[in-house]
C-alpha cells in the first residue's frame, strides 16, 4: 500500500472571489434569501468533467472525474492519477464516497475499488463481481459496518474486508440508485421484472426496494411515486391526494426513510425530481423543459426561493452539502458550481 503524505486539515472550502447572484423568480424579495453562485473550471485546475463528489472528515472535497481524482481545499485542486499514485490502474475515477467510518472509497470504470484509510491507499478489483461489463457507481455501509459497491448495471457487490463477492438481487438494469438510510439499511431500486406483480414508481419506472435481510423487497406505500438516493438516505417522493393544485400540478411530499415530512413541492410537467434536502428544509428540485433547458430549483414548503441556470448547464448529475451548508453541484457540461446564501437579505421599499 502507498502511504499519502499527512497534510493539515484545510479551511472551510469557500468561494475566494465573488460569484453571480439569484434570487426568487418573485418580484418581492422581502425577506427571501440570496444566494450567490461560483464555479470553477479546468482553467482553475479542476479536471473535468466531475461525476461525483464528498467530503472527507478533515474538509477536504473530492471529486471522481474522468482525467483522476481531485481534492480540493476552498483554494487549489490536487490530482491524483497513475503518475502521482502507481496505485492507480487508471485515471478514469467514477465514484467517491465517505462512509461513516470515514473511510473515503473510489471507483473507476475498469472496475477498480480504491479505499484511503488513515492516510494510505489499498486497491480491491470488483472484475469479477461484476462481470468485467459495468463501472462502479458509488460505495455504502450498512448497519454492521460492511460496505456495498453497486455497479452502473444490475449488479451489486458486498466486500468481507478482503474481496468483493456479487450480491444474488438484480437492480433496475441501468445506473440504479442506492443509499444508505440513518439506521444503516440499503436502499435501491429493482428491475421492474423481479416482482412483476407489485406497480413499479412513475419516476423511473422501476421498484423502490430496501435490503431485508439478505434481499431486496419492494416498498409497498401508498402514494408512492418515486425515490432519489441522496447523501442523507432515501429521499421518497409521495403524492398527496386529492390534488389541490390548479391545471396538472400535484403536490409531493418528501420524506426521509421513516416518513418524517421534510418539505413539499409542486410536481408538474417540467419537474424531474427533488435531490435533496438540505438542512435548512430546503429541497433542490430539477427542472427539465420540452427544449431540453434544464434548471435547479430551491423550494421550501411549496414555495420556490430561487432558480439556477450556469451557463451551458444540461443535466445536474448530484447535489451535494458541504458541512458548512453549502451546495456543490455539477453537469455533465459544467465546472464545479458552489451555491452559497448571502448572510445578508435585501429588502424593499
Amino acid at each position: 500500500m502507498l502511504a499519502l503524505a499527512a497534510c493539515e486539515a484545510p479551511p472551510p472550502p469557500q468561494s475566494t472571489t465573488r460569484g453571480t447572484e439569484a434570487v426568487s423568480p418573485s418580484a418581492d424579495t422581502t425577506a427571501r434569501p440570496v444566494f450567490r453562485t461560483r464555479e470553477w473550471t479546468i482553467d482553475d485546475g479542476l479536471p473535468t468533467p466531475v461525476e461525483s463528489i464528498a467530503q472527507t472528515p478533515d474538509g477536504y472535497l473530492w471529486m471522481a472525474t474522468s482525467d483522476g481524482l481531485a481534492r480540493f481545499d476552498g483554494h487549489r485542486f490536487v490530482v491524483f492519477t497513475t503518475e502521482t499514485t502507481p496505485l492507480f490502474r487508471s485515471h478514469l475515477f467514477l465514484a467517491v464516497d465517505v462512509l461513516p467510518s470515514g473511510d473515503l472509497w473510489v471507483g473507476t470504470r475498469d472496475r477498480w475499488a480504491y479505499r484511503l484509510r488513515d492516510g494510505e491507499w489499498s486497491a480491491y478489483s470488483l472484475d469479477d463481481a461484476f462481470s468485467g461489463e459495468h463501472w462502479i457507481q458509488g460505495f455504502e455501509e450498512d448497519a454492521e459496518g460492511t460496505v456495498w459497491a453497486v455497479s452502473t448495471g444490475p449488479y451489486l457487490a458486498r466486500f468481507d474486508g478482503e474481496a468483493w463477492t456479487r450480491h444474488t438481487d438484480r437492480l433496475e438494469l441501468s445506473w440504479p440508485a442506492f443509499t444508505a438510510d440513518a439506521q444503516g439499511v440499503l436502499w435501491s431500486k429493482l428491475h421492474a421484472g423481479e416482482a412483476p406483480d407489485v406497480p413499479t414508481a412513475p419516476i423511473g419506472g422501476d421498484l423502490v426496494a430496501r435490503l431485508v435481510g439478505t434481499r431486496f423487497e419492494p416498498v409497498i406505500q401508498e402514494g408512492l411515486i418515486g425515490m432519489a438516493a441522496t447523501q442523507y438516505g432515501p429521499l421518497l417522493h409521495v403524492r398527496e391526494e386529492p390534488s389541490s393544485a390548479p391545471g396538472d400540478r400535484f403536490r409531493v411530499t418528501l420524506t426521509d426513510a421513516e416518513g418524517e415530512a421534510l418539505t413539499w413541492i409542486w410536481f408538474d410537467d417540467i419537474t424531474e425530481r427533488a435531490m435533496l434536502v438540505d438542512r435548512a428544509g430546503r429541497a433542490w428540485v430539477q427542472l427539465s423543459d420540452a427544449e431540453g433547458q434544464n434548471e435547479l430549483a430551491v423550494v421550501k414548503d411549496g414555495e420556490e426561493m430561487a432558480r439556477f441556470r450556469p451557463e451551458g448547464a444540461t443535466w445536474f448529475e448530484d447535489v451535494y452539502e458541504d458541512r458548512q451548508g453549502a451546495i456543490w453541484t455539477f453537469s455533465t457540461s459544467t465546472g464545479l458550481i458552489q451555491i452559497t446564501e448571502d448572510p445578508f437579505r435585501r429588502f424593499t421599499t
